[in-house]
């Protein structure tokens, strides 16, 4: 998505048509990784579309169907990590759930605060060493907390199946904010 908007700009297409090619390489991207073309369209159209027409929508649904079948014939049926059943034993646990949800959100919030503000503090710096920082960084952490390398299939696999314990998970979480 991101090499599509640099050639997009460097031959001068409209921001529109730059936004619908980086929708298309987003949505691909996202259905063949979470196993889901409606996800991967929601996602490229809810953010790096921003309009919902049916002129932006077809070649983005188009591209993350083809994206699934694609990902489908390559690695076969078979998602990325197996979801265990959930179910609530009562309503009682609803409160529960909510607080969790809350509790998610305040993370995905101090996320996208922490994200803001390293990146007006760097947008200054060469991409060379924003890049080279943000490695060396990775790179310690994951001496620390491996599990935060890769895809994170695996991780979530086993922190789902409950066989991994609290300490690990918040260092998890850690690392990756």
């Amino acid at each position: 998505a991101v090499g599509g908007s640099r050639v997009g700009e460097r031959l001068g297409v409209p921001n529109d048509g730059i936004r619908g090619r980086g929708a298309c390489g987003a949505a691909p991207a996202s259905a063949a990784a979470l196993h889901s073309p409606l996800a991967g369209v929601i996602l490229a159209i809810g953010v790096v579309l921003l309009e919902y027409t049916i002129r932006g929508f077809i070649p983005v649904v188009r591209a993350a169907v083809s994206a699934k079948v694609l990902s489908r014939a390559v690695y076969g049926a078979d998602a990325g990590f197996s979801v265990p059943a959930f179910e609530l034993a009562s309503l009682l646990e609803m409160p529960w759930v909510l607080v969790m949800g809350l509790v998610i959100a305040g993370i995905a919030a101090s996320f996208n605060s922490i994200l803001n503000r390293v990146t007006q503090h760097t947008t200054a710096w060469p991409i060379l060493l924003r890049c080279s920082l943000a490695g060396l960084i990775t790179g310690l952490f994951a001496l620390l907390v491996p599990d935060i390398m890769g895809v994170g299939c695996d991780t979530v696999t086993t922190a789902m199946l409950g066989q991994m314990g609290l300490g690990l998970l918040f260092a998890i979480l850690v690392s990756k904010l």
